[in-house]
């Protein structure tokens, strides 16, 4: 788009000079002179590429409080977002029984719960 009392365009107006096309940031490149040695070349290249190996991202340990195997009370994490100034644990819950992985615990209402020791921390 050209203004109709210069020969300027607005590109030229806003950048001060004419916008580059991006074939022209690249005119430098030697152009392929043999299409079938240059596919060959490039299978080669191709072919020499590796995956990177897969290694295991869930090596993480769970730490486990030792004295959580003989507490009588326990707080359990909140898994939600919380408010602000909200505390990170609720309880404490009076444990019922023990498992290797988990915890039947009693809530304040009569129910009892059951939560895996991950989200445990003795009281």
């Amino acid at each position: 788009m050209q203004k109709t009392n210069s020969d300027v365009s607005a590109a030229e107006m806003t950048f001060g000079r004419n916008p580059h096309l991006p074939g022209e940031f690249y005119s430098s490149q030697k152009e392929i002179q043999n299409e079938s040695e240059y596919v060959t070349q490039l299978r080669n290249a191709i072919s020499k590429i590796r995956p990177v190996p897969f290694s295991k991202k869930n090596n993480q340990t769970i730490f486990v409080h030792p004295d959580l195997a003989s507490c009588d009370k326990v707080y359990v994490r909140v898994n939600r977002v919380k408010k602000p100034l909200e505390p990170p644990y609720d309880g404490p819950f009076k444990v019922i029984t023990r498992k290797k992985k988990y915890f039947k615990i009693a809530q304040p209402n009569g129910k009892m719960d059951v939560v895996c020791i991950d989200r445990l921390k003795p009281a």
